[in-house]
């Protein structure tokens, strides 16, 4: 017997299953999500330099950073926006450009999810203390910065990847952050890079995950994420942090310092030793944990970068062609 592709669709949807559909772009998606509530924050930059636990220098804003979530919920559909850039000041960085962004676009329904990504970060070859200090004492050396970049789109339980190694001009840095990002983008296009499809497991991207243990019930999460061709392992703990709460109420980030809680957390690539650790801070309201107040993030074995809500640094914002 004979079945035709839609008798064949039909049959799948009667049975509660459906084909996945084909893969959106970041493009697409960002439109879908381009209305709902809007939260965004401005962030400094600190940086401690540290040697067997010893802290040899330390510099208050050598960069900035912002994170924006737009979002909208109904019983039908979600669609979530999240972007999350920072970079360095090489005025207040000893010349060192270091640049990251990655922005994230989903849309669930109780039938379907659809997700896309794109973010780049400064290939930095540092590994340790004796390479950083290279780096600054000939920080032209290198040329212009080399970037790392990689896009991909996700459905319920397939993924589809490219990535590429690009540069940028040397005179691009964070006060150029948004031209920078359209410039990458763009060449990303043209480079014509390959694309690959694999299968996932499970359908989840890496701000989607910190988002969801940010406002999640349970105390410790566990959950596994992909980028970049690639399965990650993201680890969570949450804990009331009133002590934190009353410094950064003090400073005036925090409304009420009892509500501040500390998210602790490990990114570990599948089948590597190779882990990163980060914690932050933010402050649970009726409506919802809100963005982080303050974000820790151990970058190298010697190197420690803070990232505190700074009302005087806007938010980064994006015009996308």
């Amino acid at each position: 017997m004979r079945i035709s592709r839609r008798s064949l669709l039909q049959l799948l949807a009667a049975a509660g299953l459906r084909a996945d559909p084909s893969p959106h772009t970041l493009d697409q998606l960002r439109e879908t999500c381009a209305t709902g509530r809007r939260q965004a924050r401005g962030y400094r930059a600190d940086a401690v330099i540290t040697v067997l636990g010893v802290s040899l220098f330390s510099r208050a804003g050598v960069g900035a950073g912002f994170v924006t979530l737009q979002e909208m919920a109904s019983p039908e559909r979600r669609t979530t926006l999240l972007q999350f850039g920072a970079g360095s000041i090489p005025a207040r960085a000893r010349g060192l450009n270091r640049l990251g962004f990655l922005e994230e676009a989903m849309v669930e329904t109780p039938e379907s999810f659809q997700a896309a990504y794109f973010g780049f970060m400064t290939s930095s070859p540092e590994e340790s203390f004796a390479d950083a200090r290279k780096a600054v004492d000939a920080p032209d050396a290198a040329g212009d910065p080399q970037y790392a970049v990689a896009e991909g789109s996700l459905s319920r339980t397939r993924m589809w990847s490219s990535v590429a190694r690009l540069s940028a001009p040397a005179s691009y840095g964070w006060g150029d952050c948004a031209p920078l990002i359209r410039k990458v983008r763009g060449a990303f296009r043209a480079a014509r890079t390959d694309r690959r499809e694999l299968p996932l497991p499970e359908p989840n991207t890496f701000l989607r995950s910190l988002l969801a243990a940010i406002r999640g019930p349970r105390r410790e999460v566990v959950c596994s994420y992909v980028y970049n061709a690639a399965q990650y392992r993201l680890q969570t703990r949450k804990t009331a942090d009133p002590g934190a709460g009353r410094k950064l109420a003090a400073r005036g980030l925090a409304q009420d310092a009892e509500r501040v809680s500390a998210l602790r957390g490990e990114v570990r690539k599948e089948g590597t030793s190779r882990s990163t650790h980060f914690q932050l801070w933010v402050e649970d309201k009726p409506e919802g944990a809100s963005l982080p107040l303050r974000i820790e993030l151990q970058a190298r074995s010697y190197l420690k970068l803070s990232f505190e809500q700074d009302p005087t640094i806007p938010p980064i914002e994006l015009e996308h062609s």
